[in-house]
């Protein structure tokens, strides 16, 4: 079983948001909670040496490592931490900052995220710039991560199905189903060729059989594209950003939904700007769509991020289905 320290380093949790496995005594004295000998100080070298082995020196972190910048946060602010009590500091962490220090910043870098149920990683391959080359499907965001925790939880309904998602992005949500269900196929589509190969990188990290996924471009709006599909269920997750986009994307929407055999999406939206949300509302509404929000409060939490945004999981359908 991996440790929690071990999938927050790897999931890059911001470290003011970071949970240490440390037991908080009186006067904020703490005991580590690592060791099974309670006469252990926390932070001390033995503790460092242990977090040194589950974050920097982790064989997921070896070969494929979180971002250099977050990396070298991490060690210094256990160093720092280690300091302000006056504990001697690891050899092993002092070591691992010098060669953080020579390393320089890459464009990409790794986040890996852990599947309790099947016990795999995630591996995700990632932009440092939100936004690069006009699209923002480099990363992964936090509907495509509910997303997969609702379909995980709800896996039965899922089971030897095909499946396509609108606007895959560099592939989270997909590749969290494919490891996690025994779905029958995937399509991922996206309109950029830059997240596109991204996309195509990520699978084959993560050793996806290529005959259980296909990878399709996508404009939003072209009609043609959506004959080529009949999906049992349509996905997509944090497609509503852009007021001038929503058209074309309920165009395919309806498109991809009349083609599918259950005639009915799936979608997780966050609601960064109300108003671009209920101009998504109102366009499905002008397509004689129906929606309704499904309840995610007993969906087990299984990935790190910021869960105080509010994320609408939405299920819809044809007025008439």
């Amino acid at each position: 079983m991996e440790s929690s320290i071990t999938l927050q380093f790897l999931a890059e949790v911001p470290l003011r948001q970071f949970c240490w496995e440390l037991l908080k005594g009186q006067d904020d004295m703490l005991k580590c909670k690592i060791h099974s000998e309670q006469n252990h100080n926390a932070w001390c070298e033995d503790c460092q040496q242990l977090i040194v082995n589950v974050t920097i020196n982790h064989r997921v972190a070896k070969k494929f490592p979180p971002s250099l910048n977050y990396r070298k946060a991490f060690v210094k602010w256990i160093l720092n931490k280690v300091e302000s009590i006056e504990n001697d500091v690891c050899e092993d962490l002092y070591y691992c900052y010098v060669q953080l220090l020579s390393e320089t910043n890459a464009e990409f870098y790794y986040k890996s995220h852990h599947i309790p149920s099947s016990e795999e990683f995630i591996v995700m391959q990632e932009s440092r710039n939100i936004i690069s080359g006009g699209t923002t499907g480099l990363v992964s965001w936090k509907g495509g991560m509910l997303l997969a925790e609702w379909m995980l939880f709800n896996k039965e309904l899922f089971s030897g199905t095909f499946l396509l998602e609108l606007g895959s992005g560099c592939g989270f949500t997909g590749l969290v189903v494919l490891k996690g269900t025994d779905v029958s196929h995937y399509t991922f589509t996206d309109c950029h060729q830059t997240v596109l190969s991204l996309l195509k990188q990520n699978i084959d990290v993560n050793q996806i059989s290529s005959e259980r996924y296909t990878i399709a471009e996508h404009v939003w709006g072209k009609l043609d594209d959506c004959r080529d599909f009949m999906p049992d269920y349509v996905l997509a997750a944090d497609v509503v950003f852009d007021p001038d986009l929503v058209s074309d994307l309920v165009i395919s929407i309806a498109c991809f939904m009349n083609q599918s055999k259950q005639k009915t999406v799936f979608m997780a939206i966050t609601e960064r700007n109300p108003q671009t949300y209920k101009c998504f509302l109102h366009e499905l509404d002008a397509h004689k769509l129906k929606y309704r929000d499904l309840d995610t409060s007993k969906v087990p939490r299984l990935f790190y991020y910021d869960k105080n945004e509010h994320i609408h999981l939405l299920k819809v359908k044809a007025a008439t289905s």
